[in-house]
């Protein structure tokens, strides 16, 4: 059974971790890190205390400063601490695809080691895990143009292509425009 809880912080700690990118973009544990949280979006719909133990076994295993594995660890700690859960399990699995074609891109971009760059990809996506917990409470297409946009102009005009149409409308438009049908 899934525990929305454990979801909620597993995402959260996604979130972390590119902050953590952002602001350690040659740290050498940054694709083992994306490569341990990548490995379990495919658990999301049965992600509980278990799963979570298991990323947290995964995650304590690479070579990685304590400070970062603390914040990291940090939030998947919060679990047991603090009810948070979310309503939207079938926005944010309707979206993982995104989530790891950004992981991808990111993936590629460290191994440039252009730090610039690492930056501002990290930045542009450092809020999509929140993103996804919370729909309904961004506007999608402001998303894509506050942080998505100015990464493509400046880095990569193809980022996030393939899903540009997600972005396109604020979920909320596409709720009333369904309720407004129905009526």
């Amino acid at each position: 059974m899934t525990d929305l809880n454990c979801v909620y912080f597993y995402m959260k700690a996604f979130q972390n971790a590119f902050v953590l990118i952002r602001s350690k973009p040659d740290a050498t544990c940054n694709t083992s890190l994306l490569t341990v949280l990548d490995r379990y979006l495919d658990s999301l719909s049965v992600m509980n205390p278990k799963e979570l133990a298991k990323v947290k076994k995964d995650l304590l295993s690479i070579s990685i400063d304590q400070d970062s594995l603390d914040y990291i660890i940090g939030e998947l700690e919060m679990t047991y601490q603090v009810t948070m859960g979310f309503n939207s399990m079938t926005f944010l699995l309707d979206n993982v695809s995104v989530l790891r074609d950004i992981v991808s891109a990111l993936k590629s971009v460290l191994e440039s080691r252009n730090k610039d760059r690492i930056r501002d990809l990290a930045d542009a996506v450092h809020n999509y895990p929140e993103f996804l917990l919370k729909d309904g409470e961004w506007n999608s297409s402001e998303f894509w143009k506050t942080y998505i946009k100015p990464y493509r102009k400046k880095w990569d005009p193809q980022f996030l292509e393939n899903w540009k149409s997600k972005f396109s409308r604020n979920t909320l438009d596409l709720f009333h425009l369904e309720f407004e049908h129905l009526n």
